[in-house]
């Protein structure tokens, strides 16, 4: 993935006061908050716009990586 910016990646996802997480995905980077099952989705960031489809994704569903 691809982001053109002037601000560093990392800064871009470094931890604020809030109780939000990264986590990478393929294609893109899911924020959210972490649960027991697993990542409650707040904000998708990707440049392909068919991750924005993906139901998985979507504010409010709950993110499980498969292992």
């Amino acid at each position: 993935m691809l982001i053109h910016s002037i601000i560093d990646p990392l800064e871009m996802m470094e931890k604020t006061e809030d109780a939000s997480v990264w986590q990478q995905v393929p294609g893109g980077f899911l924020q959210g908050v972490q649960g027991r099952n697993g990542l409650a989705v707040t904000r998708l960031v990707s440049t392909d716009p068919a991750l924005y489809l993906n139901p998985q994704y979507q504010p409010g569903a709950i993110y499980c990586p498969k292992v």
